[in-house]
């Protein structure tokens, strides 16, 4: 049996489809969450993977989608307040409203049917599936056993398969295996662009990473209606596996010396 494990999509289609192309084929995917926001291609990412076999939780992008659909308070205080200082907040909102536009009400409707975590149990392997963005810490691979701690007590499962802080690692601590697959709409963050994954193949995992056509992606990003500065550094970071701008203090390839890719 053949498991994909992906989280952090983030509308990269194009990314999202040489991950699946690689791998192919598969028994089910397992997704740790944030199918959408920050690309360009939002509803053919969750249409593809609504007609998948698989495990799906939400991520804290996929919440503020549904919460915009139902006209709710869509942003946190705190991600407001961030958006604010760095002058992003009118250049999300637009991102965000284009992106509800191109989701049609089946890809929202599977938006919705998504729960924040789940416990799944495959390959006698017992795994417990969530984002990790409502956790108290960020887990890093240079994180402390106490944060890593932290997040073993709230499960009984032996496995935390998780998103969110787009950074690839798989550690073993008080006796669970935590596991982040890492982003596959790009991890910028880490000095590459590549998409990021794991599979669990014969009882085995393993991290892994693949190219995908970046320019391809670019030429989709053009159509999102962003202030051509704006859209053109978002372009270039993702060219040459940088920060966005604005996003700078996100730049972690310090964790390279871990063994994240």
């Amino acid at each position: 049996m053949k498991i994909l494990i992906i989280s952090d999509i983030h509308s990269n289609y194009t990314a999202l489809k040489a991950v699946i192309s690689r791998e192919a084929p598969f028994d089910f995917v397992i997704c740790a969450g944030d199918l959408v926001f920050g690309g360009a291609q939002p509803n053919e990412v969750v249409s593809t993977l609504s007609e998948v076999d698989g495990y799906f939780v939400l991520g804290n992008h996929d919440i503020e989608m549904i919460r915009f659909h139902q006209s709710s308070q869509f942003w946190s205080e705190g991600y407001q307040a961030l958006l604010e200082e760095i002058n992003m907040s009118d250049v999300f909102l637009t991102w965000l409203e284009w992106e509800h536009h191109q989701l049609t009400p089946e890809s929202l409707s599977f938006l919705e049917s998504l729960p924040l975590s789940r416990s799944v149990q495959t390959l006698q392997m017992n795994i417990r599936l969530c984002h990790g963005h409502d956790w108290s810490v960020r887990l890093m691979p240079n994180s402390t056993a106490d944060d890593f701690q932290s997040v073993c007590a709230l499960y009984e499962e032996p496995v935390i398969i998780s998103g969110h802080t787009h950074t690839q690692f798989r550690q073993a601590v008080g006796g669970k295996v935590f596991v982040n697959p890492g982003t596959v709409g790009g991890d910028y963050r880490l000095g590459h662009s590549n998409a990021c994954y794991a599979v669990i193949q014969e009882g085995v995992l393993s991290l892994k990473h693949a190219p995908y056509d970046v320019d391809e992606f670019c030429q989709h990003l053009a159509n999102v209606p962003l202030p051509d500065e704006y859209s053109n550094k978002i372009q270039q970071a993702t060219r040459y596996g940088q920060p966005w701008p604005g996003f700078e203090f996100l730049d972690y390839t310090h964790l390279l010396e871990f063994g994240v890719y």
